[in-house]
């Protein structure tokens, strides 16, 4: 089933969902913003995290200013917040486990 390798590979990404679980939280985030609240994370990481998430149209990526250098601000979009209303049944089910 081609959906499943999808799921397995968005899921296989550690980042992936951290990311986007963030940038729900605090609704826009800048680069350097996200790098300091997500604990672990390489700024190679994140950039690549990043550029996959707002290929895949999960977050959005403004850009503000005529002249370097840009403020840069990252959102979650629609597709983004049914992601993570879709995934929440995971979340708690990972906390029934843990517990």
């Amino acid at each position: 089933m081609p959906f499943l390798y999808e799921i397995s590979n968005f899921i296989g990404k550690r980042w992936n969902f951290r990311v986007l679980w963030e940038l729900r939280a605090h609704k826009k985030m800048r680069y350097n913003e996200l790098l300091e609240s997500l604990s672990g994370i390489s700024p190679s990481t994140l950039a690549e995290t990043l550029r996959y998430l707002e290929k895949e149209s999960l977050i959005k990526r403004s850009v503000f200013g005529n002249n370097p250098p840009f403020k840069v601000e990252y959102s979650v979009t629609e597709k983004g917040l049914a992601l993570i209303v879709a995934s929440s049944s995971l979340v708690k089910w990972a906390i029934r486990k843990a517990l």
